[in-house]
Order: structure tokens, then C-alpha cells, then sequence
């Protein structure tokens, strides 16, 4: 919450991909969304100027092995922010000083850039920012922040001899054959965290 004021540069990349023609995505088991469980801390007590610094954590409720990006990898689950009054209400945003995010590419990954979450077990992701950035707050009060988290795995179209012919998703990767296997067999992860209550002192 970097006040008094706080300028933005809005960087918005949008990327279309066409399916390939007369080719099917192996990706059945992509469609899937896996149990998981997203957990939010932070700071109870909040003023204006504060950084808040907010921890994540998500743990797979499901009982089998899912693939999700390496905290520190190349490639990123989508993530986003949500504060709300008591009553639900989202707070407005500050005015942004728009900026243009030109496409320069997706990330080359390889093995390293993903890995293995076995059931019940429990990661550290990596948290998007100061959420108090993204609002204003109208007053002293209560309020409610979530995250939610959202990892599509990447498609893969093979040709008719079983060879490599195009990826969605990401590009020039360097994964291994067994890898890529895995990658496109996981299911789609997403979830939401509980609401986390602040406090703000006017």
C-alpha cells in the first residue's frame, strides 16, 4: 500500500494461438481440475503507506501426483488479488497510468521449470505483489483479501508418427520426452484462498 500516491504502469500481453488443423490435442486429462488447497498469511493490523507482505501456500488434496510450475522457474500460474468490504463489495481501484506490454514470446522451460506435488503434500508459491497496490480503501475498517490461482498445463499436438508438432502453452522447450508426457497428463489446477481479514487504522 505505497501511498500517498501510487502510479501504476499497467502492462496487460495478450497472446491468441489457433488450434492446428486436422490435429487433435492430447489433453484430455488437462480438462480435469485437480483438488487442491490454497492458504493465505499476512498481517492483521494494516495502515495506510504499509507494505504488505503476504505468504501462500498450496497443498494437493487430491490422491494423486500433480505437476505445477517450480516457485522458481521460468513459467507462472496466473494469480490475482481480491479485497472486498464486510459485505462482499470490491473495493474501486486507484487511477492507472496505463503502459503496453509488447508480446516478445513465451518462456522456453524445461524439466527444472515444473515440478512434482505428491498428495498431501504442501508448497510455497510465489505471492504477486502487494494486494493494498491494486485498491482503495474508503476508511478504517474491516476488509477481506483472497488469491486465487489458476495453472492450465500446456497442450501438445503430435503428428501421426507420435513426433513433437506444436505446443501451446509455452514454447521452445527443452523438456525431455518422459517429462513432457507428465505435463500433458496433469490436470488443470485452481483454487481460491480462504477470505484473510485485515484491519485498517485509519
Amino acid at each position: 500500500m505505497h501511498r500517498p500516491f501510487v502510479k501504476f504502469a499497467a502492462l496487460v500481453c495478450a497472446l491468441g494461438l489457433a488450434t492446428p488443423p486436422a490435429l487433435t490435442a492430447r489433453s484430455d486429462d488437462a480438462t480435469r481440475s485437480a483438488p487442491v488447497e490454497l492458504e493465505i498469511t499476512g498481517p492483521r493490523l494494516i495502515h495506510r503507506g504499509d507494505e504488505l507482505r503476504f505468504r501462500a501456500f498450496l497443498t494437493n488434496r487430491s490422491p494423486e501426483t500433480i505437476i505445477i510450475p517450480a516457485p522458481n522457474g521460468m513459467l507462472r500460474a496466473s494469480t490475482n488479488w481480491k479485497t472486498t468490504d464486510t459485505a462482499g463489495k470490491e473495493l474501486p481501484t486507484p487511477h492507472w497510468e496505463g503502459g503496453y506490454c509488447p508480446v516478445t514470446g513465451l518462456p522456453s522451460v524445461g524439466d527444472s521449470d515444473f515440478v512434482l506435488l505428491k498428495s498431501g503434500e504442501r508448497i510455497e508459491i510465489p505471492v504477486p505483489g502487494d494486494p493494498s497496490d491494486l485498491v482503495v480503501f474508503p476508511g478504517k475498517g474491516f476488509y477481506l483479501v483472497t488469491l486465487s490461482y489458476q495453472f492450465s498445463p500446456p497442450k501438445i499436438w503430435r503428428n501421426a508418427d507420435g513426433s513433437l508438432f506444436y505446443f501451446m502453452g509455452i514454447s521452445g522447450s527443452k523438456m525431455g520426452a518422459e517429462w513432457q508426457e507428465r505435463v500433458l497428463k496433469t490436470p488443470a489446477v485452481q483454487a481460491t484462498s480462504k477470505a484473510w481479514s485485515v484491519y485498517l487504522v485509519q
